[in-house]
């Protein structure tokens, strides 16, 4: 029995690749909790020869080994047994998207929905606590998740519009986009994944960010400015109610606005 640690056991018996990478990270959203802390700071934790641990048996009875466990940005590279690998560096994390976390997160929150055997509103309340705990550590912080994926298609739309190949998401998400032109020309825009309330109308806290979002575009010198919004709702509200504060401002529909003009509205004076 595999116990607690069996979602790692599936998931590197059914990977089937000679090398699979994993950030701490990653593995806790397959096992919707937390590493122990030894985990984190003792190389003894992923040992291939101990006593037989419950986390030894999920990747040993998946036929894996822990080839290298990396401290300075948190991963491990699981070795399929017996697989000749030419010696090369491995990707620290930086140099991956969060794409891979992202399949984790949603592979596994299918794999309990589908384990769960009965209707939620049949369920007990310790039931329903239970599964909805579940479920809340799984997707953790999915709103970051939401701006990594909308980022894709800011890209997508700058390249289109501009044929701007070197374009990259800002390195803290939710600062604003600045890009430069080989001709000079100055781009700027803001883009906001969050939804307003019943989709009609913005909390008090979403009208004065916002407020503080144009007011920053505003003031900036730039050829061209954009608000990105991701949300049809959020889209029609800018346009109904906050057009006077828009001018001079693009406001864009991702990712509607890649294959439809109509959900590019410029507002001018």
């Amino acid at each position: 029995m595999l116990g607690k640690y069996s979602p790692l056991y599936r998931f590197l018996n059914d990977s089937g690749e000679a090398i699979v990478t994993l950030y701490f990270k990653e593995i806790e959203a397959l096992l919707c909790f937390k590493l122990p802390v030894s985990a984190y700071k003792h190389r003894s934790w992923w040992a291939n020869q101990s006593r037989p641990r419950a986390q030894r048996k999920a990747w040993w009875n998946a036929n894996y080994l822990v080839d290298e466990v990396n401290y300075e940005h948190n991963y491990v590279c699981f070795r399929k047994k017996g697989a000749i690998i030419s010696r090369k560096p491995y990707k620290a994390p930086y140099t991956r998207n969060s794409l891979p976390t992202l399949a984790t997160k949603v592979n596994r929150l299918t794999e309990v929905m589908r384990e769960s055997d009965n209707l939620f509103d049949t369920k007990t309340i310790d039931e329903q606590f239970q599964l909805i705990r579940t479920i809340s550590r799984i997707l953790g912080n999915i709103n970051y998740d939401l701006k990594v994926l909308s980022y894709y298609y800011v890209n997508a739309f700058l390249q289109q519009t501009y044929a701007l190949k070197t374009y990259r998401a800002p390195a803290m998400l939710g600062k604003f986009i600045d890009e430069t032109l080989p001709d000079g020309r100055r781009i700027i825009g803001k883009l906001k994944t969050t939804y307003p309330y019943g989709a009609t109308y913005l909390s008090t806290t979403q009208i004065r960010t916002l407020k503080k979002d144009i007011l920053f575009l505003q003031q900036q010198e730039a050829d061209a400015k954009y608000f990105f919004v991701i949300d049809e709702h959020m889209y029609g509200l800018l346009l109904d109610k906050y057009c006077n504060l828009l001018v001079g401002i693009s406001i864009v529909w991702l990712p509607e606005a890649l294959s439809n003009k109509s959900a590019i509205t410029a507002i001018k004076e």
